[in-house]
């Protein structure tokens, strides 16, 4: 499962010209679901989602995570990000798990996200969505699930 995580200050979705959900200050997460995950991929990026350190207290510019400072989550389901682009220039997507597989564990990531983090918010999955948001930093990052299969020894 691979996350693509951006702080914002706002963040909204569109379904045909009409916004669907909204955040303010908190992160936008596009979700990856590819052929190998499990729910212990889904429970290792909810945790990092809901404890990572993303916002500034008054001490420190990465002190608060959406959990302790309050922030809004708005997770998009984004089959792209399982594309190989190794060969050639068409992105090849068959490390993405198929749609209706996809979609079960997405809406069961949603539902424990949501038992954990209730500011949380969607688009719909398989819909054709717009994305506007307003980055804050920036501060992007990618959360692959098979990183917690690396040793901590190797950092």
């Amino acid at each position: 499962m691979i996350a693509l995580v951006q702080r914002v200050k706002v963040a909204s979705v569109s379904i045909n010209s009409k916004i669907y959900s909204n955040i303010n200050e908190g992160i936008l997460v596009f979700l990856g679901i590819v052929n190998s995950d499990t729910a212990t991929d889904s429970e290792y990026i909810i945790k990092k989602l809901i404890n990572l350190r993303l916002f500034p207290s008054n001490s420190s510019n990465f002190e608060l995570s959406v959990q302790s400072g309050k922030k809004s989550i708005l997770v998009i389901s984004n089959f792209t990000l399982a594309s190989i682009t190794r060969i050639g220039n068409r992105p090849d997507f068959r490390n993405a798990l198929d749609p209706k597989n996809a979609e079960i564990i997405y809406e069961k990531f949603i539902s424990k996200l949501k038992n954990n983090h209730a500011m949380t918010e969607t688009g719909i999955f398989g819909e054709e969505m717009n994305i506007e948001s307003k980055n804050w930093g920036p501060v992007t990052l990618i959360i692959d699930s098979n990183d917690r299969k690396i040793p901590r020894s190797n950092f």
